[in-house]
């Protein structure tokens, strides 16, 4: 079994370096995790009707995370909570509770005429590429429930220091991604999008077998073997009350990605701009996706005034040199290789996805900073700050993608900047909230988390 990091529960100063080691499996797990879009777009680009199915990717990637909002925080949840076998019981059950509401309500959007409504009338997405995206949306019915699982699992790493086989599990699950989606579309005469459906659901199946299978020691010495345990023993109403307002939050801040979607498709040529930006996502999101391991490595770590200001260093050089090498791939018009050569997207689609890359710059940067403050006010069960954030940071995305229909802008340079706004919004709620926050002060006084 993987040992974990010997200074998780040490109350002596981190380095830069031994937040580094914590950190990298865990946006391994990220980067390698991200790279299933590159992949899928790569198969779509190549089949018939490459635009339309590129412009239903989204469409339906957009929708799918959505519905998985409930059971995307169950890393923070069982990050905080994993400390004892009485709150390990509690999340086993809280954990399948969130997997049958995703699952249920995904199979009431995909397989009933819920979907149209959805699509055609609250998105406006054009017929043909709503028509495109449901066979791969219904194949994918019980793609959130094991999300769940496995970041269950992976908060219950996490906090016994154990990172290293969360980035292995995530190797399995872009390896069986290439072999699934790659084999479809040599062997098979398949639709590019249920080809890329069928890989992402085989995929997750594989890492949650995988993740769930290294994890038995982990449970057992833990969870099963030892009867006491440390931290404070919660309740199944508590993790409701303290998961509540993260899934509130995430599906806020997931609507964002129809939002933007539904702006594309208020603009001039929506399937050329839908399309583009989907293809841009997919590479901005290579670099914005390490970032989202941030949270967890501050939960994790965060204990004392020395580690907060190691940690908020280690975010912001994160955040600073993600955004600066995404500028330098504009800059130097790599991003149009990229696009050209690696995902093979069609000529008419290089122009507006470099357009919506160079308007993302700051994401990363802000992502990363805003994940940071997030980490700090989630080990202090502080999650209701989060929800007001999300909540400013979309009132700035709508606001923007209104201004952007208004005045015409192109669908991609709406949602770059719409998305960049919210991101700003967001990070400037939580970072006032945590300045004005007892615990901050407490801990800046010489107080530790657990005081």
């Amino acid at each position: 079994m993987a040992q974990p990091v010997p200074t998780i529960d040490a109350e002596s100063p981190v380095s830069q370096r031994q937040i580094l080691k914590f950190y990298l499996p865990l946006a391994l797990s990220w980067l390698f995790m991200a790279l299933e879009t590159p992949i899928c777009v790569s198969v779509i680009s190549q089949s018939a009707n490459d635009k339309v199915n590129l412009a239903g990717y989204a469409m339906m990637l957009g929708l799918t995370i959505l519905m998985e909002s409930p059971v995307i925080d169950l890393l923070s949840t069982a990050t905080t909570f994993g400390q004892n076998r009485h709150n390990y019981r509690l999340l086993s059950k809280f954990t399948w509770i969130m997997m049958a509401v995703v699952t249920v309500v995904h199979s009431a959007v995909a397989f009933t005429p819920l979907f149209w409504v959805v699509t055609e009338g609250i998105l406006n997405t054009e017929h043909a590429v709503a028509a495109a995206a449901r066979p791969a949306m219904q194949i994918m019915c019980v793609w959130s429930a094991f999300i769940g699982w496995r970041r269950y699992l992976h908060g219950l790493m996490i906090r016994a220091g154990v990172t290293k086989p969360i980035s292995v599990g995530t190797l399995v699950r872009v390896m069986t991604v290439a072999v699934v989606a790659f084999g479809c579309f040599k062997f098979t005469q398949l639709d590019g999008l249920v080809i890329t459906g069928l890989a992402l659901l085989v995929s997750v199946i594989a890492e949650t077998m995988f993740i769930h299978y290294v994890s038995r020691q982990i449970v057992h010495e833990r969870f099963v073997a030892d009867e006491v345990g440390t931290g404070v023993k919660t309740t199944l109403a508590g993790l409701f009350k303290f998961h509540a307002p993260l899934t509130a939050s995430s599906f806020i801040m997931i609507a964002s990605l129809p939002l933007i979607v539904w702006a594309i498709n208020e603009s001039p040529q929506p399937v050329l701009y839908l399309a583009a930006w989907q293809v841009a996502t997919t590479l901005m999101w290579l670099f914005r996706s390490v970032t989202f391991a941030l949270p967890e490595a501050v939960i994790a770590l965060y204990s004392n005034a020395s580690r907060m200001r190691s940690l908020i260093r280690f975010c912001a050089t994160v955040g600073a040199v993600l955004s600066g090498l995404l500028l330098l791939l504009s800059l130097t018009k790599a991003d149009a290789w990229i696009f050209r050569n690696v995902l093979g997207a069609p000529e008419e689609l290089v122009e507006p996805a470099r357009v919506a890359m160079i308007l993302a710059v700051l994401l990363p940067v802000g992502t990363a900073i805003t994940a940071s403050v997030r980490g700090f006010l989630t080990a202090h069960h502080i999650t209701s700050a989060r929800l007001w954030a999300i909540g400013v940071g979309t009132v700035c995305l709508v606001t923007s993608l209104l201004l952007g229909i208004n005045l015409g802008w192109p669908g991609v340079a709406t949602g770059s900047v719409a998305w960049t706004a919210g991101i700003i919004g967001e990070g400037a709620v939580l970072i006032i909230w945590w300045r004005r926050t007892p615990q901050r002060a407490a801990i800046l006084a010489g107080g530790s988390v657990s005081d």
